[in-house]
């Protein structure tokens, strides 16, 4: 089975699940995945759109990736206060 990292476009060196994670914990493949979560990125997506480098398609397709992180984010955030507001209630009582 041969493996292809579409974030980096690159090919994996091993054909093992392992070559795989390997891969994924690599440096170059984090970097490039904290850059897609970067909020400028999406004043960067939108100029590529108005220079129509990206179709309208591929411009909705990222807007949605873009999006549903965004609401994870959000979501993480309101179970990180409501455990805190919970744990500060249990300590008081």
């Amino acid at each position: 089975m041969k493996y292809f990292c579409s974030l980096c476009r690159k090919a994996i060196k091993y054909k093992t699940p392992k070559g795989w994670i390997d891969h994924i914990r690599g440096v170059n493949h984090r970097q490039k995945r904290m850059f897609i979560l970067k909020p400028e990125l999406i004043k960067f997506i939108n100029q590529m759109k108005k220079e129509k480098l990206l179709t309208h398609e591929e411009h909705t397709e990222i807007q949605k990736v873009l999006n549903n992180t965004e609401e994870i984010k959000k979501r993480i955030e309101n179970i990180l206060e409501e455990s805190l507001i919970r744990i500060a209630h249990n300590i008081l009582n």
